[in-house]
């Protein structure tokens, strides 16, 4: 999903029960001419089947050119580079079953082919 001239590309996501980690690459595809924002605040949520929206708990910067500045708010890398960020969220769901929400706009709505689900044996 492409927001603003920033490219957003779900890695992974980690679903636990009382909480989700989810990995995106994020690309700028601008150019230098057109480097400014008009939204520079990214908000990031789950969507769960009955249309409640979770709000993420916290950003951290992985890798890359990506930052987070002391806000929580995504700092995107500068035009034609990439980085790597972690949204956690909290849970109180067994439930799997999300969509990722980036600025009030669904961004993966099946992102189950990339979770990883931890289970008791």
């Amino acid at each position: 999903m492409t927001i603003d001239g920033l490219r957003f590309f779900l890695e992974e996501a980690v679903v636990l029960r009382k909480e989700a980690h989810i990995k995106l690459r994020v690309v700028n595809v601008r150019d230098d001419q057109t480097a400014t924002y008009t939204n520079s605040r990214f908000e990031f949520g789950l969507l769960n089947n009955e249309g409640m929206q979770t709000r993420s708990r916290t950003v951290r910067r992985v890798q890359g050119a990506v930052a987070v500045s002391g806000d929580g708010s995504l700092v995107p890398p500068s035009p034609g580079a990439e980085g790597w960020i972690v949204v956690e969220f909290a849970r109180d769901s067994e439930s799997g079953a999300f969509g990722i929400v980036i600025n009030h706009a669904i961004a993966f709505n099946k992102p189950a082919e990339h979770i990883v689900s931890f289970r008791r044996f």
